[in-house]
């Protein structure tokens, strides 16, 4: 049976574990905070810029300069798409890990711990065995007995 220090030792993993994983989704959202300020900070600083292309669009001589805008626009958005992308797999990856290796510390304890218990269903010895026949005169494996073996 697994001492008392192992299950005190077991449960500060635990508890560390569960520590590191709101530590790393402290740091994600930290992460996804200052990306949402870049990301407002530059839309702020091109929307005007857009505005001013949009404004005097009369023409379709502008088309090429509000093409380049929108482009611009989609390649910030897939740009902010995949580092945002980036921080959650980041986190579902320090999450899935610690919660793998918790798994892993406790079916080996539990384990520890059963092969450690005695069981009466697997033990051995004179005393076990049955000493009379099953009721139906038949062996236990049900196959009959010849005539000869039946007295």
């Amino acid at each position: 049976m697994p001492d008392p220090q192992r299950l005190i030792d077991s449960q500060r993993a635990l508890l560390s574990a569960t520590r590191d994983i709101a530590t790393s989704a402290q740091d994600a959202a930290s992460k996804v905070m200052q990306l949402n300020l870049r990301t407002w900070q530059t839309a702020l600083a091109e929307g005007g810029e857009r505005l001013s292309t949009l404004t005097p669009a009369t023409a379709a001589a502008n088309l090429p300069d509000l093409q380049l805008a929108n482009r611009s626009a989609l390649t910030a958005m897939a740009s902010y798409t995949r580092e945002l992308f980036e921080i959650g797999s980041g986190l579902q990856g320090d999450m899935l890990s610690a919660v793998q290796q918790q798994a892993a510390a406790w079916q080996t304890l539990i384990s520890e711990t059963m092969q450690a218990v005695p069981s009466p269903l697997f033990t051995t010895g004179a005393g076990n065995a049955p000493d009379t026949p099953p009721p139906s005169g038949r062996p236990v494996d049900g196959r009959s007995r010849p005539a000869s073996a039946r007295a």
